[in-house]
């Protein structure tokens, strides 16, 4: 296993997981582009002039985690999210919740949503992010 470090960029608030492992700093412009994000965490990858970045990272939720009406949220990305361990919840307006389990994926373009772990096993999953613009 190769591994260039802890990543620098993470949140962990207690009950969410977050881990940045890779973004290209702004629209991808070269092969060799990107690596560990500079400063803190942010919801959107960080695009840089121009717009356009790309981030991969981990989510983790405890079982029994709900974060209720502060959970939704919209993000000027196409998401393609994949999840890795546990059972999660994928809730859209006006629409019922779709249970996702390990290896299955969603693939979502700007769409307000929020993230439910379901059972009595904590919930991982990867996403992929691509900044509109």
């Amino acid at each position: 296993m190769l591994t260039d470090g802890a990543p620098p960029a993470a949140l962990d608030a207690g009950e969410t997981r977050l881990i940045e492992l890779w973004q290209t700093g702004g629209a991808l412009g070269a092969p060799d582009q990107g690596g560990d994000p500079e400063g803190g965490w942010e919801v959107e990858p960080r695009g840089g002039p121009g717009g356009g970045g790309i981030c991969f990272r981990t989510v983790e939720h405890p079982p029994g985690f709900d974060p209720g009406e502060a959970g939704w949220h919209t993000t000027a990305t196409i998401d393609v999210d994949i999840v890795l361990s546990g059972q999660l919840e994928l809730s859209l307006p006006d629409q019922a919740p779709v249970v996702l389990g390990p290896g299955e994926a969603v693939v979502q373009r700007g769409t307000h949503h929020r993230w439910r772990p379901v059972g009595d096993e904590s919930v991982v999953w990867a996403a992929l992010m691509l900044a509109l613009g």
